[in-house]
């Protein structure tokens, strides 16, 4: 007979459970003290009675531990079950994870492989996947990574180890069929060995389609106090990771193992795995033309669904920290229900909030960096500047120029990020706010509502120029266009000296009217 397995059957098991396991504990405390003492004639035979006594109330003592180990596991997996998609999972995936788990002892039979394919194919969230592994036991995922790799590689939720023997050897059958020599080489590049470790890298996820996604861990999730994960902007795709992300996380996880004392005491994931816009070039029309947020809130959500699927200790400290775009990403990801300990967002566009308390828990620490020169934060594209005054976050000091001065080596802006990582508040360079950004940032709102009023809310470009909300000489809210000066690769900015003061004026510059 086949038993149908629900939330609230396992929930009324670890019910029943937890009066076993008291019922238990009585009947050995009892045994134990129903034995008298050995009277003195009884020799040998009363002594070795008591001490079978002893020793029964001693197995039923730890019958009664297993059995509330026992009921927890039930417990814990029926709430999971219970939560798991919001609450909308259905009797066909509870039978699809039964199905799965009756298989424990032959994972690769086809009637365990079709069931996993149809779990996965239905959308099971990481938690859910997590309990279908924990069933298979590490030997059984460890053949299923072997036989059918596509079902452990990029599933998110599948042990982390596993998921790195699967991703090679789904990146052997990838190098064979890629027809572009430029993807086949970066594709070829994953299967080296780590140039720090000496040992392969861990390819937690790739996927060649389109432009190309990638995600790498340096260190070791299982044993880090801290992981960060590093998110990047615009212009970033298979063929470049190897060049940009994959140096700067390594850079990262050298100076945050640093900051915490010692090496093995953080893990740096660089994470991409989505594909961020296009960067043709660096300048006010580009960043125009890459406005759009779709990719950053398709990312976000994959970034969170990432982020569950690392199953991280209640102990273990997790980072978000987006560069560029790729801080719009962190901002989706924790509106998408990423639960992060700090969020970090070096030369953001915006994070899609205007405050920072919009942005996870109470308990989430926020931090921003801002270089001088840096473009691409002028255009608040996707919100409020989070590095402006009264912004909820904490500002820290760069020590460099221009948008890619967050990650250099020996840099403050890297000391900075280490620290967050690593959970060293006494060793951050926080950036002052003084009256004048005070008041600044008081003119800011007050042009922001300039721009609004002349009916294009949230533009803050028109063809090659940016619009900076400024005070007047009047010390009214007032709007300066800025262009960028050609050829420079920090994205240095040139006023061209016209104030605008007016709503009429300004709708005069923005539409021709």
């Amino acid at each position: 007979m086949r038993v149908g397995a629900d939330p609230g059957c396992l929930d009324g098991y670890a019910r029943l459970g937890t009066e076993l396991d008291e019922g238990l504990r009585r009947e050995a405390r009892a045994i134990a003290g129903s034995a008298p003492a050995p009277a003195p004639a009884a020799g040998a035979a009363g002594a070795a009675a008591r001490a079978a006594l002893d020793a029964l109330a001693d197995d039923v003592r730890r019958l009664a531990q297993l059995e509330s180990a026992t009921t927890r596991w039930v417990g814990a997996v029926g709430s999971a079950l219970a939560a798991a998609d919001g609450g909308a999972l259905g009797g066909g995936t509870l039978a699809l994870v039964a199905d799965i788990a009756a298989a424990a002892d032959a994972p690769c039979a086809p009637s365990a492989l079709a069931s996993l394919r149809a779990l996965l194919r239905s959308g099971a969230s990481p938690e859910v996947v997590a309990v279908v592994a924990a069933s298979l036991g590490a030997a059984g995922v460890w053949r299923l990574a072997a036989v059918a790799p596509e079902l452990v590689g990029p599933v998110d939720g599948m042990p982390p180890d596993d998921r790195y023997v699967a991703n090679r050897i789904l990146l052997r059958r990838l190098v064979a069929k890629e027809p572009d020599r430029a993807r086949r080489i970066a594709l070829r590049r994953l299967l080296r060995t780590d140039p720090t470790t000496g040992r392969p890298r861990q390819i937690l996820f790739v996927d060649p389609r389109h432009g190309g996604r990638v995600v790498e861990v340096m260190g070791r999730l299982d044993s880090a106090r801290s992981v960060a994960v590093l998110v990047p902007g615009v212009g970033n795709d298979l063929t470049t990771f190897d060049q940009d992300v994959g140096p700067r996380a390594r850079l990262l996880l050298a100076a945050a193992d640093t900051a915490a004392g010692g090496p093995g005491r953080t893990a740096v994931v660089a994470w991409l795995g989505y594909d961020p816009p296009d960067a043709p070039h660096l300048g006010p029309r580009s960043i125009w033309e890459l406005t759009d947020r779709g990719p950053a809130l398709q990312g976000g959500e994959l970034l969170a669904r990432a982020v569950t699927g690392l199953d991280l200790g209640p102990d273990q400290r997790l980072v978000l920290i987006g560069h560029s775009y790729g801080s719009t990403t962190v901002g989706a990801a924790v509106l998408a229900g990423a639960r992060p300990d700090a969020v970090v967002a070096a030369g953001s566009p915006g994070m899609l909030v205007e405050h920072a308390s919009q942005l996870g828990a109470s308990g989430t620490e926020h931090f921003t960096m801002e270089a001088p020169g840096d473009l691409v934060t002028r255009t608040r594209a996707f919100g409020p500047d989070p590095n402006r005054p009264g912004s909820g976050f904490t500002r820290l000091e760069t020590g460099g120029a221009g948008h890619s001065a967050y990650l250099r080596a020996g840099s403050i802006a890297l000391a900075n990020l280490a620290a967050v990582v690593a959970g060293r508040p006494h060793q951050l360079r926080r950036r002052p706010t003084n009256a004048a950004e005070a008041a600044a940032a008081d003119v800011h709102g007050a042009g922001a509502r300039l721009v609004a009023e002349a009916g294009r809310a949230g533009s803050w470009m028109r063809g090659e120029h940016l619009l900076e909300p400024i005070a007047d000489d009047a010390g009214d809210a007032a709007v300066v266009t800025a262009v960028a000066a050609a050829g420079t690769a920090d994205g240095a900015v040139e006023i061209t000296g016209e104030v605008i003061d007016d709503v009429t004026g300004l709708a005069r510059f923005l539409g021709g009217r």
